[in-house]
């Protein structure tokens, strides 16, 4: 997010996390999660080469991926099987 635009696509600055043709997208992302998290409590440091100093990362997610039954799942929806408003059924 803090990159400028010429750097984005460097090798360096690109981190593929996973795949699988066995492990559902769900089991991956709590994978991810589990990771990121440790990463949000803690942070990790860094070398800064600009500044030559360490510094702190903090891991955000900003937005997951998905198609419509992934997201369903991911956010625990009822679909359209629920009878009330509120999400207990």
């Amino acid at each position: 997010a803090g990159l400028p635009r010429e750097d984005i696509h460097l090798p360096y600055n690109i981190h593929f996390f996973s795949t699988s043709n066995l492990a559902s997208p769900l089991e991956m992302m709590e994978s991810l999660t589990e990771y990121c998290s440790c990463g949000s409590e803690c942070g990790w440091s860094a070398w800064d080469c600009l500044y030559e100093e360490e510094v702190l990362l903090v891991p955000w997610g900003i937005a997951l991926q998905g198609d419509n039954p992934m997201q369903s799942e991911l956010s625990a929806h009822i679909g359209l099987t629920g009878k009330c408003f509120c999400r207990v059924c």
